[in-house]
């Protein structure tokens, strides 16, 4: 696996502007689905911690 490199916001644009429309539909479907996943789990650990950590 390759060191991550330092790329801005509008780097990433233009990388993806490079790719084809279906393309760049996976990866705005990829990254809400991450998000969603992200607020799943913050929202499960406060749940969690509202019950006195059961």
């Amino acid at each position: 696996m390759q060191a991550r490199e330092n790329v801005t916001f509008q780097d990433a644009l233009d990388m993806i502007e490079i790719l084809p429309e279906y393309q760049q539909e996976d990866i705005v479907a990829i990254i809400r689905k991450r998000l969603i996943e992200r607020r799943r789990d913050v929202l499960a650990g406060n749940i969690k911690e509202a019950r006195g950590g059961i």
